[in-house]
C-alpha cells in the first residue's frame, strides 16, 4: 500500500468538483456515489461523493470486506443489496454507513482488461422506494457512469484518487453472506426484474391512469380498503371504487386482487406522492 495523509485523499480535498459531477444523479433521487476500481494486481482505489464515509472507511481498512471481496459474483453484473444478507464485518460496515446517509445500495459491476470497477450508487432515506428506480433507470446508471468516467479523465485533480493504492488482504474474512451465500442468486433474480420489465413495457406505455387513480393503486397495494384509502385521500368510498374500476378497465383485469398483481408484474405501484 502506498503511504499518505488520508485527508489529502482527492475525495475529501477536492469535494465541490466530485460533487458536481454527481449532481445529475440527484434527479433520480440518488445521493452517494462511489467508483471502487481494482486493478490487475489487485490493489483498491476510490472515488466518491461522500467524504466522511470514505474517510471512514478508508481508517478502518473497510475495503477488506467489501463487496469487490466476494468470492462469487459474476463480472458486468448488477447487485441490488437490500436483498443480501450480511454478516460479521460486512454486515458491520453496511451498518455503520447508515450514519453516513448511504442506504439502499445499488451496484453495477463492470470488468475489462483484467480490471473490474464497481460503481456503488445510494440514498439518504429510510425507505426502500429507490430500489425500483434503480431497476427502472439501469440505462441511465450506465450513461452517468460513461460521462463520470469521461469527467475523471479530463481532471488531472480527480484521477489522482486512482493513484492511490491500497493492498487488499488477502487473508482477511472478505465479504461475508448469510450461510457464504453466493451473489449469483441475487443477480439472476434482478435478471428477472430486468427481463419482466422488458416484457411488459408495451403493456405500460399503453396504460394511462390518473395520478388519483394511481394513489388509490399505491394504497391498494398497501392493503388499505376503500374506506381507509378513502380517508386517506379525503375522498368518497364511492370515488374510490370509481377509479380502482377504471384501474382495472384500464389494465384488464377482474378483481382488485388481480389488480395487485398485474400492477406488480408491470412495476406501476411504485412510491408517489400522496
Amino acid at each position: 500500500m502506498m503511504t499518505y495523509n488520508i485527508g489529502n485523499h482527492p475525495s475529501l480535498r477536492y469535494t465541490r468538483e466530485v460533487y458536481d459531477i454527481c449532481r445529475p444523479l440527484q434527479v433520480l433521487n440518488i445521493t452517494y456515489f462511489a467508483h471502487v476500481n481494482i486493478d490487475k494486481n489487485g490493489q483498491f482505489s476510490a472515488l466518491s461523493n461522500n467524504p466522511q464515509f470514505i474517510e471512514h472507511y478508508l481508517k478502518n481498512k473497510y475495503y477488506n470486506c467489501d463487496i469487490h471481496m466476494a468470492k462469487n459474483h459474476k463480472s458486468n453484473s448488477y447487485i441490488l443489496w437490500d436483498n443480501i444478507e450480511l454478516t460479521g464485518e460486512s454486515l458491520k460496515l453496511h451498518l455503520e454507513s447508515f450514519a453516513f446517509g448511504v442506504q439502499h445500495t445499488f451496484t453495477i459491476i463492470e470488468a475489462s482488461n483484467g480490471e473490474c470497477n464497481y460503481y456503488h450508487f445510494a440514498n439518504n432515506q429510510t425507505s426502500s422506494s429507490i430500489n425500483q428506480i434503480y431497476l427502472n433507470n439501469i440505462d441511465l446508471l450506465r450513461l452517468f457512469i460513461s460521462e463520470f468516467n469521461k469527467a475523471i479523465k479530463q481532471s488531472s485533480l480527480l484521477s489522482q484518487a486512482y493513484d492511490l493504492k491500497f493492498l487488499l488482504d488477502t487473508n482477511a474474512t472478505g465479504y461475508t453472506m448469510r450461510d457464504n451465500e453466493s451473489l449469483d442468486h441475487n443477480v439472476k433474480r434482478l435478471q428477472f426484474y430486468k427481463e419482466l420489465k422488458k416484457k411488459f413495457h408495451n403493456s405500460i406505455q399503453s396504460v394511462i391512469l390518473s395520478q388519483q387513480q394511481m394513489r388509490c393503486l399505491n394504497f391498494l397495494n398497501k392493503g388499505m380498503t376503500s374506506k381507509e384509502i378513502a380517508k386517506k385521500l379525503n375522498i368518497s368510498p364511492r370515488t374510490v371504487e370509481q377509479h380502482l374500476r377504471m384501474a382495472r378497465e384500464s389494465i384488464g383485469c377482474r378483481n382488485s386482487k388481480e389488480l395487485i398483481v398485474r400492477c406488480r408484474e408491470m412495476m406501476i405501484c411504485q412510491s408517489i406522492d400522496t
